[in-house]
C-alpha cells in the first residue's frame, strides 16, 4: 500500500443511540461491512461506542452515516483520524 494511500484510510468513532445490546451492534456492523471501502468495524456496547475504519477515496461519511440510518440508529460523529498502518 503507497504512503498516498495510507492518508487516505480514516477512522471514524461514533456514539449510537439506543444501540444497547449485543444484536443492534452487530446488525450495524454487518449493514457495514456491506459497503465498499469499509475495511474494519468495531463496537463497544458498554462504551456505546462505534468505530469505522474506511478507505476515503471509495467511500464518504454520509453513506455510512446513511448505512446506520438505514439499520434503525441515529449516530453522532464524535472524532475522526487517519489511520496509521500499525493501528489497522
Amino acid at each position: 500500500m503507497s504512503a498516498n494511500h495510507r492518508n487516505q484510510i480514516k477512522r471514524l468513532v461514533f456514539t449510537v443511540r439506543d444501540a444497547d445490546c449485543t444484536q443492534c451492534s452487530l446488525a450495524i456492523e454487518k449493514k457495514l461491512k456491506g459497503l465498499d471501502g469499509v475495511i474494519k468495524v468495531g463496537s463497544s456496547v458498554m462504551l456505546n461506542k462505534l468505530y469505522v475504519d474506511f478507505d476515503e477515496t471509495k467511500l464518504q461519511l454520509s453513506d455510512i452515516e446513511e448505512s446506520i440510518q438505514k439499520s434503525g440508529y441515529a449516530a453522532n460523529l464524535i472524532r475522526k483520524t487517519c489511520v496509521q498502518p500499525e493501528n489497522r
